[in-house]
């Protein structure tokens, strides 16, 4: 990613849009550290939008995504996933241990919406949580 961003940061923004494959990280980047993953318009001015963005502070969100590359917290879910307690949506590309720890505390989640979890975290976990497992059905058989 960090290639990626070199390559766009290098250019005029007249020179991104005449290359496509620039056209598509710009794209692909502000996507996915800036608006959670979520579709974004594709008009010249709202690429000069995020062209714009990205120059001024896309180093600040470099360094949430480089906490994402340590997290031990490892998402079972692809893709965005709206939480209506928090308002909000999560990314699977996106979410820190912090995010994941806050949610899992908070029983917005449980342990089942991560592949891997810390043995300290599902200890925690497992004697809080009052939620059905979400693989298991209402119905009684």
């Amino acid at each position: 990613m960090i290639e990626k961003i070199n390559a766009i940061k290098r250019v005029s923004f007249a020179e991104l849009i005449k290359n496509g494959e620039l056209t598509l990280f710009l794209l692909e980047i502000y996507s996915k550290l800036y608006v959670g993953g979520s579709e974004i318009s594709t008009c010249e001015k709202s690429l000069k939008k995020y062209y714009e963005q990205i120059k001024i502070n896309v180093m600040e969100k470099i360094e949430k995504y480089k906490e994402v590359e340590k997290r031990t917290c490892v998402p079972n879910w692809s893709g965005n996933i709206f939480i209506s307690a928090t308002c909000r949506h999560w990314h699977s590309d996106l979410i820190t241990d912090s995010d994941a720890i806050y949610l899992l505390k908070n029983k917005y989640l449980d342990e089942d919406y991560f592949k891997e979890i810390p043995e300290t975290l599902k200890s925690k976990s497992n004697e809080t949580s009052t939620k059905p497992n979400r693989n298991q059905s209402n119905n009684k058989k």
